[in-house]
């Protein structure tokens, strides 16, 4: 009976040796990482040997955002692949950094000064109280003696100084170590998002080979907390000048992994987009709806309104948490035209931390031909506008987003650039130029109210001087506008505005001047409303 136990116990201590010695942990580095707008693609390689019979090769230290649906193993050897799956490590203890250690040290010896500091400000306190009760006491007891008043406010002056001066220098200090603490607390912050203990992923993949072989394999999987926003510089020398555009990119990540120097491609490409097409059902009609219908298509509806409401704070967010741009190498790309997406493939390795803050990536540059016009609509603002307008400029596979503009070496802030447009023509605002002056002002001799009968009318005129500073010849659009009406009491009559368009839908008025250097030019238009007395409008 003993002998059965023992040899129980060694079969299951040998097979319990056998398992653990076909699981092994498989070193692999992050070699490639396509980054799309939102999620990212990763790629770890590696080698390793095969044993023969089945064997489970382990793969550690992977991001804990990881999407299990979309690991790929992918290798080269003579073995056979059984299964693959994906496993948290709660037990992997978190790493550690000097850096960090150090400021939590650095945070308790200042916590340690701020305690003694407040300490001492209480001791000066109670004894600039314990005076103060003890001269009041003092008063009161003893008569008025002059010598003994002199010496005791003698005393209370000059000990309640040095109190005073002391708690002064005491606050100074804590409030000095308060802050130095504060900034400390902020960097531990950042810092712990990188440390601070979490769970991590594992890749258990079960292989089957009929001999000892080697193997060069490639892990694939999908991460949620990184993407990509463009970026793009827009630098104009002169209106006789093309432009010139940079295209950049934005690139974050905070997946818990490292990518140091990895082959980076940017995808405009959506993995988590749904690839299922939509089908319409039949669309019947109610002449009176019953109450589940009614109450299903509001809801419907309701649920579309909350869906934009997301769509648009996930945008502000993706906005907000690209706040500090880290500034990166620039590197050419290789634009790669896919089925559904454009890759853009940067030619130089990158590192990309995982942090959560923004690096900035070079994709391209371009020289865009270009022709150039101003515009200005005085009655909401009275700064001319550059605008450049680009023709074929889907050859350069741009997407909306922020643009730096740079105007004659001199940076003029930050526009946007929108691409999502049918037309050939492509506008790209380049911000404002105080080398054109334009004021509007009201015409004073058209200006004038008449009653005749149950009705009134009002006339109305404006001017517009333009003053064109700049050393060159400038194209420049006016626009302005008279009110429309919206009832057949209100007639509405334009009287003059020479060498102006007019569009009669939306009662805009649109002048297209050519200015000389160092020139100016006046224009102008005269409308009148006629209404009924008691009726009210706000006109201009």
């Amino acid at each position: 009976m003993k002998r059965s136990i023992v040899f129980l116990i060694a079969l299951c201590l040998f097979q319990w040796t056998q398992v653990a010695a076909t699981e092994n942990k498989i070193p692999s580095k992050i070699k490639e990482v396509t980054v799309f707008q939102r999620g990212a693609q990763v790629s770890r390689s590696g080698q390793t040997n095969i044993a023969k019979g089945q064997s489970t090769l382990i793969f550690t230290g992977i991001s804990p955002q990881i999407d299990p649906n979309s690991i790929q193993f992918s290798s080269v050897g003579d073995f056979t692949i059984l299964s693959i799956n994906h496993k948290l490590d709660h037990l992997t203890p978190p790493e550690k950094d000097e850096a960090l250690e150090a400021l939590r040290a650095q945070r308790e010896t200042f916590g340690d000064q701020l305690a003694e500091e407040k300490a001492i400000l209480s001791v000066y306190q109670e004894e600039e109280s314990l005076i103060i009760a003890n001269k009041s006491l003092t008063s009161q007891q003893n008569g008025v003696d002059i010598e003994n008043l002199k010496a005791t406010a003698e005393f209370y002056r000059s000990r309640i100084k040095e109190i005073r001066l002391e708690k002064l220098s005491i606050n100074k200090s804590i409030k000095t170590l308060q802050g130095e603490i504060k900034k400390i607390d902020q960097q531990l912050q950042t810092l712990k998002a990188k440390y601070e203990p979490k769970a991590t992923s594992e890749v258990w993949v079960t292989v089957s080979a009929d001999k000892v072989s080697k193997a060069t394999f490639t892990l694939t999987y999908l991460i949620n907390n990184a993407g990509w926003t463009p970026l793009y510089d827009i630098r104009v020398k002169d209106i006789n000048s093309p432009a010139q555009l940079q295209y950049k990119a934005k690139v974050y990540q905070n997946s818990g992994e490292d990518w140091d120097q990895v082959k980076l491609s940017l995808s405009t490409g959506n993995p988590r987009q749904s690839g299922t097409r939509p089908v319409l059902t039949p669309w019947w009609l109610y002449t009176t709806p019953p109450v589940a219908y009614r109450n299903k298509s509001r809801r419907l509806e309701q649920n579309r309104a909350d869906y934009a409401i997301i769509q648009e704070e996930v945008a502000e967010e993706d906005e907000y948490s690209l706040k500090k741009e880290v500034q990166a190498t620039y590197a050419n790309a290789t634009a790669v035209e896919n089925t559904t997406s454009i890759e853009f493939q940067i030619r130089l390795p990158y590192d990309v931390p995982s942090n959560g803050q923004p690096y900035t990536v070079g994709i391209d540059e371009h020289e865009l031909p270009a022709t150039y016009e101003y515009y200005v609509a005085p009655k909401l603002d009275k700064n001319a506008y550059l605008t450049a307008k680009v023709t074929n400029w889907e050859d350069f596979q741009l997407l909306s987003g922020t643009a730096n503009l740079f105007f004659e070496g001199t940076f003029l802030g930050q526009s946007h650039l929108d691409v999502n447009s049918t037309q050939d023509t492509l506008s790209i605002s380049l911000g404002q130029d105080k080398g054109i002056v334009v004021e509007r002002t009201r015409d004073e001799q058209f200006k004038d109210r008449q009653f005749i009968g149950s009705k009134q009318t009002q006339k109305t005129g404006w001017k517009i001087e333009i003053r064109n500073k700049k050393r060159q010849a400038i194209n420049l659009v006016v626009v302005d506008q008279v009110p429309l009406s919206t009832t057949d009491q209100v007639e509405v009559k334009l009287d003059k505005a020479k060498g102006a368009k007019f569009d009669e839908k939306s009662g805009e008025l649109k002048w297209e001047l050519d200015l000389a250097p160092n020139s100016k030019k006046e224009i102008g238009f005269h409308y009148s409303v006629k209404y009924p007395k008691k009726m009210i409008l706000a006109l201009e």
